[in-house]
């Protein structure tokens, strides 16, 4: 596990090089720094490289503008803490799981809900897409993944 952290971790600092002029207190390797706001529980980078998500434990998702470590928008609407998030293939649609017992889809331009994927009885820590984008799984800590029809959400 430490070393996918550690890959994410630098997947993430990669492509913020812009952020770096100026600091001198990251880490080797690193290379810029995002200051989120809140408690940062999950992380998602799109597939095409120019957004990161980040969703906290105040409940909600902020995504970046990668190059420039810039906020793009605010997703709002889970009444819990954000524990998963994850892109959809072509990069359109964000998965978020959350200590609401829920999940949701959002549109990624737009910044609105989608979807909410109701019917777990824990928090959601996982969610996750197949490459071909046509499943959707939520894993929940009720010990349940719900398996979800993509092209019908």
């Amino acid at each position: 596990m430490r070393s996918f952290l550690t890959s994410v971790s630098l997947l993430v600092l990669a492509g913020v090089a812009a952020l770096a002029a100026g600091s001198n207190s990251l880490p080797d390797g690193a290379v810029g720094r995002i200051s989120v706001g809140a408690a940062v529980r999950a992380v998602a980078i799109s597939p095409d490289g120019k957004l990161l998500a980040a969703g906290a434990l105040d409940s909600s998702i902020t995504l970046f503008d990668v190059a420039t470590g810039s906020a793009v928008r605010t997703l709002t609407g889970h009444s819990g803490g954000i524990s998963s998030l994850a892109f959809s293939p072509d990069g359109k649609t964000l998965a978020s799981g959350s200590l609401d017992n829920s999940a949701k889809l959002w549109n990624v331009a737009t910044g609105e809900t989608v979807r909410t994927l109701a019917g777990h009885t824990g928090s959601v820590p996982a969610v996750g897409s197949s490459p071909d984008g046509k499943r959707l799984a939520s894993g929940s800590t009720d010990a349940e993944v719900l398996l979800w029809n993509a092209e019908r959400l």
